[in-house]
């Protein structure tokens, strides 16, 4: 027979100590609970299988299990991460309420495996999620295994290993502009937004990152003029943006200003306060907004100079393509992949092997080369000689 004692702590507050003999050790044992219920259930438990503790816990362990769902899991992950800031945690609760609780969400997270997740994956695949969102929700699926295994619901991650779809961050995907395209379209858009599309295609900022600057972060005199990129719009919740840090650590960074850019940027910086946004909308003191920029004046000029058949413009440049036009300038004319990914604010030369090695003419004179002497036994003599 199991039984059940009662202790007061000094505090005041009580504790349920469950004392029986142990027929697995045959030994008089004790285990304290802070919750009477959870001591009863063990007492239960033990004399239901005739004071096995070694039965008893693992009772209770699956009877926990078969509880625990994969929604339980998830929001138990996101209840014990620490560095996520307040925007992270608001992603990864609506990613759970849309794109797991209502699949995946009811069932025993001891139970799933890898033909669950994968079948998951090919759900939100035909709900036409963009493959970035579905790496992003399966980011936090797996991450909330790792939580499981660490909390012993789960043996192992089912997530590991499985399959998923090709990321859409692809260099083919991306438009580049030459310079005599981006002149057109500098040219063709209102005349006070032509400084920032400047700006953009210059820096290489962040539409979130140039919104955000100051007049106080430009720096125009000196030997070469900079602005200082240490700031960025956050989306907060639902309910609107504000300035917060930029993406990650390497994304603090200055970044030098050409000639003309300068030129362009002096009548915005000269007389004005330093804390003023430096590009504004009509009113001269709200930032330039992505949403009224993007439909009163981006896709408008776009959409005008793809009619125009006298200028020849047959792309349809999305605003962060301008970020991609900078950094195919810069490696088209052979700066450093290193002074590149920093002057972009990236971590690595990874994404720019990735996004834009395509680009680099080092790489394609070099491949051009090695092609045409691996060919030479398998040309005919004129078509060496010409």
């Amino acid at each position: 027979m199991a039984s059940i004692r009662k202790r007061i702590r000094k505090d005041g507050s009580a504790t349920w100590q469950v004392l029986f003999r142990n027929v697995d050790t045959g030994r008089q044992e004790g285990i304290t609970y802070t919750l009477e219920a959870d001591a009863n259930r063990m007492r239960n438990l033990l004399e239901a299988n005739g004071n096995s503790y070694r039965i008893a816990e693992a009772a209770i362990e699956a009877a926990d299990q078969r509880a625990r769902t994969v929604a339980d899991v998830v929001q138990e992950h996101i209840d014990l991460l620490i560095k996520p800031g307040p925007q992270t945690i608001h992603n990864y609760r609506a990613m759970l309420e849309h794109h797991i609780k209502d699949s995946l969400g009811a069932a025993a997270v001891s139970s799933i495996d890898y033909r669950h997740i994968t079948a998951w994956i090919r759900g939100m695949q035909k709900k036409k999620l963009s493959p970035k969102t579905i790496r992003n929700v399966h980011g936090l699926l797996s991450a909330s295994m790792e939580t499981a295994v660490r909390l012993k619901y789960r043996p192992d991650n089912p997530c590991r290993g499985v399959d998923l779809p090709s990321s859409e961050h692809r260099g083919n995907k991306m438009t580049v502009l030459t310079y005599g395209e981006f002149k057109t379209l500098r040219e063709s858009i209102s005349e006070r937004y032509r400084p920032f599309v400047l700006f953009l295609a210059v820096t290489g900022a962040r539409f979130g990152e140039a919104t955000a600057v100051k007049v106080g972060d430009v720096h125009l005199d000196g030997h070469t003029a900079t602005v200082n990129l240490t700031k960025a719009w956050k989306r907060q919740g639902s309910t609107g943006y504000a300035i917060g840090e930029p993406k990650n650590e390497f994304s603090w960074r200055t970044v030098s200003l050409s000639d003309a850019l300068v030129r362009e940027l002096r009548p915005l910086v000269d007389g004005r306060r330093g804390d003023e946004f430096l590009f504004t909308n009509r009113d001269g003191v709200s930032h330039v907004d992505h949403r009224s920029f993007y439909q009163k004046h981006w896709v408008p000029t776009i959409a005008r100079l793809n009619k125009d058949k006298t200028v020849n413009f047959t792309k349809t440049p999305r605003i962060h393509d301008l970020r991609h036009t900078s950094a195919s300038w810069l490696l088209q004319e052979h700066m450093d992949t290193f002074k590149v990914a920093r002057r972009l604010g990236h971590s690595s030369t990874a994404m720019i092997d990735r996004v834009y090695g395509h680009l680099m003419p080092e790489a394609m004179v070099e491949g051009t080369r090695t092609m045409n002497n691996a060919m030479r036994e398998l040309l005919p003599p004129e078509a060496l000689e010409s």
